[in-house]
């Protein structure tokens, strides 16, 4: 295209926030100063800065913390801080927390067509902070020392990726050249749009189907969308990119270092990544652990051949509100000053010091002398015009982005991919017109861990583990019982530090049996922990009968022989078991027969029959109830009971193999 072209709308739903590590002080406001607080995923010290002597009332407290979801948690509890920072302001159940600031004088400061944009039913609650221009992050002095021009297509960056790999330039211990900052259903998505820029949204066909998408007379099965696959594929097929990060079963470190020492060729992220990269660069550079690199930009790359003009993206980093809270109270002096707050951030000098925050790149405000931080590279489509805004309905991209991850785990080819390619994309269209709390809820923030719960080389199978420590309290919650054991089998994928979504729970514990609640003896315990460990030196894999615990501990020496390796098992508090007292627990419907006992189904724990009528039914055992509940629904609860709470988990005890 030649002439200008430019949607004015928010950008590709949404975007996460780029965090880094802070600290700042929250101590409590002095000099009978009011205090407002934030919460968000890095120090703001120019705008604190700015705010305290703009303001000497005010005591401007901004808490550092990495996972948006906390903020949410918080305001359900009614604890939230009084200004609240969102990465999606478009949703109702997001707009209960927040005042409409329609009236505000400060709410008349931004473009009027992304303010509505961001709007619910023509009501916004939410200011746009300044924003990113997206793209490529390119170490140019790589591409510079093999000869390689910096590519125009998709066909010349994949070519140079390949050049480039196979002369062991600018590649990771791995032997991949490229990535994603970050691999989420909201980034996978963002990318596949991306990749639909240049050659169908940023032209009339791309505008008019948007267009009709939103009258719900479009779709995306049977239509271009099938070529945002295309080149996430080719970059895969050609071993340029890792496969089994979609899988989102392994930890997706920050490629800025990587970048930075000229350890990955390219990478997709925004102009804040890359002004990180240039600055920890230059900092590796001084102290002499890496090279002097320069780096460039690039836009989104059409397929082949030329389209005109490629195409940048730009979005707000985040949008921020005012806790509703703050005004039902009646506190008219915080209010007042939440007020001034959001009225000096939308200043040029409020805007200037947020963007040095945050390394922003864009303002968004009407009018303002505020120049835009254009990474080099995107010089000639910005100013050309060539940035593209665009908002879908609803969480379109975000699931988009979910179906993409599984599309690219599948490894799948040919005709198969072709196949799978579509089955998401009419999974797309039905999400869309027929909605799905269920996927909602797998696509939405449900917890925040501060460090990786692993299950690997069938750890759960063999000890005590951080994450079955997280089952089993979770189950023992669910079921209300003081006891839970949770088989080891049962426990398929870890959780990584940082925010989990509801999908990985599914993927956590995929299997479909209840928790059963029951009363037992002392003696059916010891018998349940004989068998729990009788099979953890097994030849090819150890079975996965064995059991974490919650509200017990347990000895056992894993070298005496099967039968005789448990030694002790005492409550929390210290004291033995009593063989003969009774004990309310939680286990599941598999353990207790459900599926009766052949072919190694029910792991051979018969003493806990209560379903098979074909082999003698427990004798110590009671049955209480049957739930309708399994171990994916209990970790659900839990999460959601222990809303704004950081959940650590450790190995503490409860478990310990004494001949290990």
């Amino acid at each position: 295209m030649k002439k200008l072209l430019k949607i004015t709308a928010l950008s590709l739903c949404t975007l996460l926030l780029a965090f880094q590590t802070a600290s700042c002080s929250c101590a409590p406001g002095q000099d009978g100063k009011t205090v407002v607080s934030v919460v968000y995923g890095q120090a703001l010290d120019q705008l604190e800065a700015l705010i305290e002597e703009t303001y000497p009332d005010i005591d401007f407290q901004c808490e550092i913390n990495r996972a948006p979801s906390i903020v949410e948690y918080r305001l359900r509890a009614g604890k939230g801080p009084d200004l609240v920072v969102t990465s999606q302001p478009v949703n109702q159940e997001g707009a209960q927390y927040v005042i409409p600031l329609g009236g505000q004088e400060f709410s008349n400061a931004y473009e009027s067509t992304l303010m509505k944009s961001v709007s619910i039913d023509d009501i916004f609650y939410y200011l746009p902070l300044p924003g990113q221009y997206w793209g490529y992050i390119v170490n140019k002095s790589l591409f510079d020392s093999e000869n390689l021009d910096l590519p125009t297509t998709n066909d010349e960056l994949i070519s140079s990726l390949i050049e480039l790999k196979s002369k062991n330039v600018g590649i990771s211990d791995e032997g991949f050249v490229f990535n994603y900052e970050g691999i989420d259903n909201v980034s996978v998505g963002n990318f596949l749009v991306a990749c639909m820029v240049p050659e169908f949204l940023g032209k009339a066909d791309g505008i008019l189907w948007l267009d009709e998408l939103y009258r719900r007379e479009a779709t995306f099965a049977g239509s271009a969308w099938v070529n945002s696959f295309e080149l996430s594929n080719r970059l895969l097929d050609e071993g340029l990119m890792k496969r089994a990060q979609f899988t989102k079963q392994v930890n997706v470190p920050s490629y800025i270092p990587a970048l930075a020492k000229g350890q990955i060729s390219m990478l997709y992220g925004d102009s804040a990544y890359y002004q990180q990269v240039v600055e920890k660069n230059r900092e590796l550079a001084a102290e002499g652990s890496a090279e002097k690199f320069e780096y460039v930009m690039l836009p989104f790359l059409c397929n082949g051949g030329t389209c005109g003009n490629n195409w940048t993206i730009t979005a707000p980093s985040s949008y921020i509100g005012i806790n509703r809270s703050v005004a039902e109270k009646g506190n008219e002096k915080k209010f007042d000053a939440c007020k001034r707050v959001m009225n000096l951030i939308s200043t040029v000098e409020g805007q200037k010091a947020l963007m040095e925050d945050t390394y922003s790149s864009i303002s968004y405000l009407k009018q303002n002398n505020i120049s835009d931080f254009i990474p080099a590279g995107l010089e000639e489509s910005v100013a050309s015009g060539y940035v593209y805004n665009i908002k879908f309905p609803g969480r379109i991209v975000e699931y988009l982005g979910d179906r993409g991850c599984t599309v690219f785990a599948s490894g799948k080819s040919g005709e198969d991919m072709t196949k799978a390619i579509d089955d998401a994309l009419r999974s797309v269209d039905d999400y869309y017109l027929n909605g799905s709390s269920e996927i909602d809820y797998d696509m939405s923030t449900v917890g925040y861990l501060t460090t990786d719960l692993i299950e690997r080389d069938y750890n759960v199978r063999r000890g005590e583990t951080a994450l079955g420590n997280l089952v089993a309290d979770s189950v023992a919650e669910c079921a209300g019982t003081p006891i839970a054991f949770v088989n080891g089998g049962g426990i398929r994928a870890s959780l990584y530090e940082g925010e989990i979504i509801g999908g990985d729970l599914k993927v956590v514990c995929p299997h479909d049996n209840v928790i059963v609640v029951a009363d037992v003896t002392g003696e059916v315990i010891w018998q349940m922990l004989e068998n729990s460990v009788s099979t953890i030196d097994a030849p090819t894999l150890p079975g996965g009968r064995f059991l974490q615990v919650s509200g017990l501990k347990y000895k056992f020496d894993g070298t005496k022989p099967v039968g005789s390796r448990l030694l002790d098992v005492t409550l929390p508090n210290g004291q033995k078991i009593n063989p003969s007292a009774k004990y309310r627990v939680a286990i599941n419907d598999y353990m207790a027969g459900s599926r009766g006992y052949m072919g190694g189904n029910g792991d051979e724990y018969l003493m806990l029959n209560l379903f098979d009528s074909t082999k003698p039914l427990g004798t110590g055992i009671t049955l209480v109830e049957k739930t309708e509940y399994k171990y994916r629904d209990a970790l659900k609860l839990y999460f959601a009971n222990h809303a704004g709470e950081v959940i650590e988990k450790t190995v503490e005890g409860r478990i310990v193999n004494v001949g290990a």
